[in-house]
């Protein structure tokens, strides 16, 4: 007979507790790992399903021993074993973390990092700078709140203007924003 504990379905009598029974992602696969993918897409999209899946990293009272474990596993597998957010970090983050760990290296915060510690997801679709700065420094380069969300997701500069197209004058929603390439490209017709 199967014993519940309160929290997760996992856990029967017929193993051991596990860090996995307090996870903050239980019944949340999906999030963390959509069907069809084997990497993180950098699309408007795949931004989003990654803050949506951090978020909630970020809340996990196992996140450590999550990461921790998706490291140690990730040294044994192909890149189809490493697909996915796991501890808080994308494939390539915890790649990154890995081989800082190894060689000693202190860890700097990605751009995905500071966006995530600057923003807040509102329930409309938006996406609101909350802090008062206007502009983020990393690596020597300097972001406006609407470059460095545009630098998150599409891993280039914007050419001409970032414009807001939608409602929210402030909004820093990827999907939300248009560089002058997505303004040219005539739309699709339903």
């Amino acid at each position: 007979m199967k014993a519940y504990s309160g929290r997760s379905p996992l856990f029967t009598a017929d193993r051991p507790r596990s860090w996995r029974d307090d996870a903050a992602c239980i019944g949340l696969g999906r999030l963390f790992l959509p069907d069809g993918i084997e990497t993180i897409p950098s699309t408007p999209k795949g931004l989003r399903l990654v803050a949506d899946a951090k978020r909630v990293c970020a809340g996990c009272p196992v996140r450590e021993a999550c990461l921790t474990d998706a490291i140690a596993a990730e040294g044994y597998t192909d890149h189809h074993g490493r697909a996915g957010v796991r501890g808080g970090l994308t494939p390539q983050e915890r790649t990154t973390k890995a081989r800082r760990d190894k060689r000693g290296d202190a860890e700097p915060p990605t751009l995905f990092d500071l966006y995530l510690a600057r923003t807040e997801a509102l329930d409309d679709g938006h996406v609101r700078w909350t802090v008062k700065t206007t502009t983020v420094s990393h690596h020597g380069h300097s972001y406006t709140p609407r470059q460095l969300a545009w630098a998150c997701a599409t891993n280039r500069r914007p050419e001409g203007a970032l414009l807001v197209a939608c409602d929210m004058p402030n909004c820093v929603a990827v999907e939300h924003l248009t560089d002058s390439v997505m303004r040219r490209k005539p739309r699709a017709r339903a």
